[in-house]
This record gives C-alpha cells, sequence and structure tokens, in this order.
C-alpha cells in the first residue's frame, strides 16, 4: 500500500482502517482488521485511480469543453476536483471532512462560486461517504456529482473464484446505453448484461467501454465471489446513475455512482442543457451518500 504522507489521513475504528488524500479528497485505502486491503491499489501498469471524485462534470464533455452563456471553458475528463488540492476542515480519529471552494484556478473551466465538502467516516465493517454541492453564487448552477472506486478483482481470499455483481433491489434488466468512440453516450440502448438481477464479471465485458446505466441499478448492490465469501456492498443515496468499468484482463473493477451523465454525443457543448445532474439554486446545496461495506463472510 502506498499513500502520499504529507497529504493523507488514517482514519480508524476497531482494526479496520482508511486513508484518504488532501488532493482530490481521494480514498486511497480501505483496510481489514487483517491487513487485507479492499480498494484498488492504484498501479499505474493499468490505471493510477484509486477511488476519484468527479466534479463539476462526469465523463467527457463534447470537445473537452463546456459552454456557458455562450463562452467556452476547458473541461477535463470528470472534471477538475480530482486533481486539486482540498481543504482539511475537520479531522477525528474515525472521520475527516475535506472542502474545495471555487478559486481563479477552477473559474478557468467553471465559472460558478462553490463549495464542495465531503466527508469520510470509517466504522467496523463499513466506510460511509457523504458529499456536498453548494452553491455560493447568485445564478443558478449547474453540476455534476460522481464517486468512481475501484476495487481489487479478484477480492482478498477470492483469487480462483468467479465474481459477480448483485442487485438487492432494482429492475432485473436496468437499460445500458452505448458509448461511443469519444467516450460520449450515443443514447441508444444496448441489451443488459445482467442476467436475473447478477451481471457475472468476464474481462470481455470490457473490450470497448465502460457499462453505463442511466437508470441505475437500485440503492444497493454487492461486489463478491461466486460464493460470497468476500464481499464489498455499496449502499448509494442521491446517486440516479451507475458505471462500471475495467479494462480487458485488469485486476480491478471500478463501481461508479453517479448524479450526471457523461455528454451525448451531438450535443452543443451547453453545460445549462447537459440532460442530467443538479441544477443548484443560489445559497442552496444538493448532497450525495455511498455507504461501503467491505470484508469476508
Amino acid at each position: 500500500m502506498t499513500v502520499e504522507p504529507d497529504e493523507a489521513i488514517g482514519l480508524a475504528s476497531e482494526g479496520w482502517c482508511a486513508f484518504v488524500s488532501a488532493r482530490g479528497a481521494e480514498l486511497r485505502a480501505l483496510i481489514a482488521p487483517d491487513g487485507r486491503s479492499f480498494l484498488w491499489n492504484g498501479d499505474p501498469a493499468w490505471w493510477d485511480g484509486r477511488a476519484p471524485l468527479l466534479f463539476p462534470v462526469i465523463g467527457r464533455s463534447v470537445n473537452d469543453a463546456v459552454n456557458v452563456g455562450g463562452t467556452a471553458y476547458a473541461m477535463p475528463l470528470h472534471g477538475f476536483a480530482r486533481t486539486m488540492l482540498f481543504e482539511r476542515a475537520a479531522v477525528s480519529p474515525s472521520a475527516a471532512t475535506f472542502l474545495l471552494r471555487d478559486s481563479e484556478e477552477t473559474r478557468r473551466s467553471f465559472p460558478f462560486a462553490f463549495e464542495l465538502d465531503v466527508t469520510y467516516r470509517i466504522a467496523p465493517g463499513a466506510l460511509a461517504l457523504e458529499a456536498a454541492m453548494r452553491n455560493r453564487g447568485c445564478v443558478p448552477m449547474p453540476a455534476s456529482l460522481g464517486f468512481h472506486p475501484g476495487f481489487p478483482w479478484p477480492l482478498p481470499g477470492g483469487e480462483g473464484l468467479p465474481h459477480r455483481i448483485r442487485m438487492i433491489d432494482a429492475a432485473l434488466a436496468p437499460v445500458r446505453m452505448g458509448v461511443d468512440a469519444n467516450g460520449l453516450l450515443t443514447g441508444a440502448e444496448q441489451p443488459s448484461p445482467f442476467r436475473c438481477g447478477r451481471l457475472q464479471l468476464e474481462p470481455q465485458l470490457f473490450a470497448e467501454r465502460a457499462l453505463v446505466f442511466p437508470g441505475g441499478v437500485g440503492s444497493r448492490l454487492v461486489y463478491e465471489t461466486s460464493d460470497g465469501s468476500s464481499f464489498v456492498e455499496m449502499i448509494v443515496d442521491g446517486f440516479p446513475h451507475l458505471a462500471i468499468w475495467s479494462r480487458p484482463d485488469a485486476p480491478f473493477v471500478c463501481i461508479e455512482p453517479w448524479l450526471g451523465l457523461p455528454a451525448f454525443a451531438g450535443d452543443d457543448g451547453a453545460l445549462e442543457g447537459r440532460r442530467s445532474g443538479a441544477i443548484i439554486p443560489p445559497s442552496d446545496s444538493v448532497r450525495c451518500a455511498c455507504t461501503i461495506r467491505f470484508g469476508r463472510r
């Protein structure tokens, strides 16, 4: 496990540990009492992320730019929050809150006054994340928020076992939407890879791009070994969409709850007209939450 000692904060509860970096307010490790890690390790040979936060957009924008009030602003993939240094607003042994405010740098991409605060809390067998986007300006603010955690594939103790993602409280065949070669949504529905509420994970699922489910897959899902002995459960609130992403033969899988979607191919780039996300009134805020339960049964 590698974390940035000058930026990372350790959280602990009864032997369960998490590390969170002030850089991007990113979860960097999720460790059970036996020392096994349930978060992807960030090996750059495959993908150097671990659990980035996506703000103020999700996915790719048309021509890597957004249009606000007739002016184009360069916008990187998944927004800029994941690369920025957050303020440590509050820290205790088991919880930490991070804060990002608009600045001259952020206004080059996103001309709005905002606050993004993110709180992590560790408890035995669970990590809770709560995030809020707040509009500090005097005009409505269009914004999206996503959580992009990667988990090891196989899970600890699951070597040699098939893995699956199981829905708990959603339709049995959630709609999947197509993604083009530029990472933009096509609007075309594709056959759902879920069968009887289960997605059997196979490397070829990710031969092209992420699996995007604009209607989500419910508020609870479980990523687990075929015998259920090692698991990660995600419980979400305020995230209506979901994506699942990996690379062929990569030793990780990302399960990503989103409030907002990537741009659609053919869109004019107007941020205010993006087909999902939030439009936050002045002085108002939007909150989202995700709890990760993890361990071995």
